[in-house]
């Protein structure tokens, strides 16, 4: 899923939740289903009877178990290409690349493998022209964050799942009170980012790491917030700018009026200039002490979004991708497993675009959420683990159950010590 110019426009139907929960909207290019709500769905059919129910409870644990098992070899594959760019890890490590091989060719393969991590967990990355109209989009905030794209060697945004969040804002035909306005949102966001070699961005920086974050439930207009605070400047609004200036611009012709009332031997009195210039010096002071404690609790803002709303940095980020693409692997086998099997034993000939049409049918029917099935990895899940009879993509036909959950005791048995 991405966004497109224009597109944070809110459909006119829209209730917005009093308390900001969030909410699902559009099509969702992932299953937002747990795996216990995931298997009672599948698990609710009324015509199997109590063994049948456990033979098939038993079946969706062995294929969650190998799948799990099977992703864990990537886990740890992709853990350890990312510790020489670890910008947390402490334990010693080899300074210089192996013989033969270059860093930037790790990277790449980092990179590679990362991305085919975020491609399970059903992410997209978001293009580099949709960033940049994200940041020149107006937010409810009255401060903007204009990130320097220049300082970075690598920067990727990765989003997944549409959803509607909430945010609170004051606006004068509402007598300045505060209300709930709603925007489109990314349900999860994934941030990479490179430093250039060279560039100076304070202790906490290097150009030789790579940092990776995770947020929830972020926003189209406020994606600037999410970006490095290192590289990223607080700029006033005009309106704010002649809020600071107006007291200076307002007290300017009294004061050159008294001056100018003033006889010149008077104006050489320190005392009698400096209580002229008091009253607008004081004033001008105290707009711009508004304006700098207003940037410093915007920059709380933008470090709460960093830090508080954030799921895990750098190797938790991957952890948390990893966890997150088993479970959509999962889903869309379990689902395209159940649906071909039930056509199969109704003699039916099922073929993929049917099974796209009913996955996405069983998943709305249940829990009203649209969404947009990924046909094609799931059946090429099932043939991978050997659970696929048919070599084309139609029609479908899967193993009988009972082989079926032979085939993954076989699995488990060869990945055990």
């Amino acid at each position: 899923m991405s966004f497109a110019p224009g597109e944070d426009i809110l459909p006119e139907n829209l209730e917005i939740d009093p308390k900001g929960r969030l909410s699902h909207v559009g099509v969702q290019n992932y299953v937002p289903l747990s795996r216990k709500l995931l298997d009672s769905m599948l698990l609710s059919d009324y015509g199997l009877g109590d063994s049948e129910r456990l033979r098939w409870a038993r079946f969706f644990d062995a294929l969650g178990r190998v799948q799990r098992a099977q992703m864990f070899l990537n886990w740890d594959l992709l853990r350890e290409l990312y510790q020489p760019f670890d910008p947390d890890h402490t334990y010693l490590s080899e300074e210089h690349p192996a013989p033969g091989e270059d860093k930037a060719d790790r990277l790449d393969i980092f990179i590679r493998q990362f991305e085919e991590a975020l491609r399970a967990a059903n992410f997209q990355r978001v293009e580099f022209d949709v960033i940049q109209h994200a940041v020149r989009s107006n937010n409810d905030l009255r401060l903007k964050y204009e990130p320097n794209f220049d300082v970075f060697d690598e920067i990727r945004v990765y989003g997944r799942g549409r959803c509607i969040v909430t945010r609170p804002r004051r606006t004068l035909r509402r007598g300045w009170r505060k209300e709930m306005h709603a925007h489109h949102a990314w349900h999860r966001l994934v941030v990479m980012v490179k430093f250039r070699d060279g560039v100076e961005m304070g202790p906490m920086t290097r150009s030789d790491r790579i940092y990776l974050r995770i947020f929830k439930e972020v926003p189209f207009r406020e994606l600037e917030m999410h970006l490095p605070e290192q590289a990223t400047r607080i700029r006033m609004p005009m309106l704010d700018k002649v809020s600071v200036a107006s007291p200076v611009l307002v007290g300017l012709p009294t004061l050159v009026s008294k001056v100018l009332s003033l006889p010149i031997l008077a104006l050489m009195n320190p005392l009698v200039l400096g209580s002229l210039l008091t009253v607008p010096v004081a004033s001008g002071w105290r707009s711009f002490s508004g304006f700098r404690n207003a940037k410093l609790k915007h920059t709380h803002r933008m470090i709460t979004n960093l830090f508080y709303l954030t799921q895990g940095n750098n190797r938790l980020c991957i952890t948390r991708i990893c966890e997150m693409g088993w479970e959509q692997e999962n889903a869309e086998a379990a689902i395209a497993f159940k649906m071909i099997h039930d056509a199969n034993a109704r003699g039916e000939s099922i073929d993929a675009a049917t099974l796209d049409h009913r996955a996405e049918r069983f998943v709305h029917d249940v829990r009203q959420i649209r969404i947009d099935f990924q046909c094609g990895d799931a059946v090429e899940k099932l043939r991978r683990l050997g659970l696929l009879k048919s070599r084309g993509m139609q029609p479908l036909e899967v193993l009988p159950l009972d082989e079926a959950m032979e085939v993954l005791r076989k699995h488990w048995a060869r990945m055990s010590p």
